[in-house]
């Protein structure tokens, strides 16, 4: 994780997101790196929610751009 004036950043999906915004964010996140660790029995599947797996998905993808804002 990030340390931004010695706070760790990670990129969550809103809670307040449509679902249609929710699915579109996972399938791009997961169309550019390998969202392997959300299958079940791995580290990131529970909890199996949509708002979790989307977060998930989008911090993968902020960690591997270099944490760029």
């Amino acid at each position: 994780m990030l340390l931004v004036h010695g706070q760790k950043t990670w990129r969550v999906a809103k809670p307040s997101s449509d679902q249609a915004t929710l699915l579109a964010n996972i399938n791009y996140a997961c169309s550019q790196v390998d969202c392997k660790v959300m299958q079940k029995g791995c580290p990131c599947y529970s909890p199996a929610t949509l708002i979790n797996r989307v977060s998930v998905a989008m911090n993968l993808y902020y960690q591997s751009r270099g944490r760029n804002h």
